[in-house]
């Protein structure tokens, strides 16, 4: 079914991931099913996660298990937008506090994951189950140099089955900032548009031909602020302020109608 659409620039849409696709293992209920009537229309559909742990080729099998029709070059992370930072700053060799889906992410973009805090160039922050204090302590040799701090996101949690929350990258990033006694150098995950800079590039679009989908305010809705695209946010209740160009949902079934007319 050919569907009138109410923006007609919009030409694809960027969605988060944790809370808006899938929760945990299982997919939220009308996702695939929203995803593919999108798709029907014409409008390229784009994978966003701060998650850092997973290299976008593991998302994208996640994301095919689940039933959705997923590319590579569709899928955006934060692990692969910090290696593509990394790269363009011409950071040879990096320490890193993350998992082996990060450091793969930096390995495919030609930077070397070193132990030797002597040599690094850089500390990436990803998301580490394994964190501990020894993890940090080996931090320690870059604390004062010319060492670069380059983190993943600084999302405090993320939702997973059953209304959980599992501690995000935010709360080792704080553990390393308060180690160096200093903020990181740049983050390149939500809120951060560097995500949304690369999409465009990649896929020769404009803010006005992209939208975002998301559960979170403060992480996607501000990153399409900074932007200057449209958003949708999935939530319960309408937060207290919105941005221009913003609208909300309450579930993701609805963005049928937000999207389109005369269906």
């Amino acid at each position: 079914m050919e569907c009138r659409p109410r923006f007609p620039s919009l030409k694809g849409i960027a969605f988060d991931l944790d809370g808006t696709i899938y929760l945990g293992q299982s997919a939220i209920d009308g996702a695939v099913e929203t995803l593919a009537f999108l798709r029907e229309q014409g409008l390229m559909v784009f994978y966003f996660t701060n998650a850092s742990g997973r290299t976008r080729e593991q998302v994208r099998q996640k994301l095919v298990g689940l039933g959705l029709e997923a590319d590579l070059r569709q899928v955006y992370t934060s692990g692969f937008a910090c290696a593509q930072y990394a790269c363009a700053a011409s950071l040879g060799e990096v320490f890193c506090i993350g998992t082996q889906g990060l450091r793969d992410e930096l390995g495919s973009r030609g930077i070397s994951v070193t132990e030797d805090g002597r040599s690094a160039q850089a500390v990436i922050v990803g998301l580490d189950p394994g964190f501990s204090y020894d993890r940090l302590a080996e931090a320690g040799p870059m604390i004062g140099g010319d060492c670069r701090l380059i983190v993943c996101n600084r999302d405090r949690s993320f939702p997973v089955e059953g209304g959980r929350l599992l501690p995000g990258c935010g709360p080792i990033v704080a553990a390393v900032e308060s180690f160096f006694g200093r903020e990181a150098d740049y983050m390149a995950g939500k809120p951060n548009t560097f995500m949304m800079e690369l999409l465009c590039q990649d896929w020769g679009l404009n803010k006005d031909e992209i939208a975002v989908v998301g559960d979170s305010f403060t992480s996607d809705m501000e990153m399409a602020r900074r932007f200057g695209c449209a958003s949708i946010l999935i939530a319960e209740e309408k937060p207290a302020v919105t941005f221009d160009q913003m609208q909300v949902v309450r579930d993701i079934r609805e963005l049928k109608d937000v999207l389109f007319t005369s269906c």
